[in-house]
């Protein structure tokens, strides 16, 4: 029960002080204007917009571009035998001098797979 109300506790205070930054944030005044104010001055000019036109653009192009990639990656897929019918693919099994269990518990032993890589 203490924990649940110091759980509670912990996150009013959070609001609290959270209130208290946007408070600040819209209604007290840096200079001339509020930070709200500056941040909109700056956001609503000629160069802020054509930077987030900008990134909107190559936000699009990037999206086009992934939704291209996913699409071709699913036609080979679907044209593989393999995939098409959902059969399950067989991993390669490793060499059969790989261990993954040190030989004896009371030893300390390094497992290392062999040079040759090539599973």
């Amino acid at each position: 029960m203490r924990v649940v109300l110091g759980n509670a506790a912990r996150r009013l205070v959070d609001l609290t002080v959270l209130g208290f930054a946007a408070y600040a944030f819209v209604f007290v005044p840096l200079g001339k204007h509020t930070a709200y104010q500056h941040l909109r001055s700056v956001l609503s000019s000629k160069e802020s917009v054509k930077a987030g036109d900008e990134l909107k653009q190559a936000g699009h192009k990037l999206a086009n571009e992934l939704i291209s990639q996913a699409q071709t990656h699913a036609h080979s897929t679907a044209e593989s035998p393999s995939h098409a019918h959902g059969e399950p693919v067989i991993p390669k099994l490793a060499p059969a001098n790989f261990s993954m269990v040190p030989a004896a518990p009371e030893e300390m032993v390094t497992c290392v797979a062999p040079s040759d890589t090539t599973l």
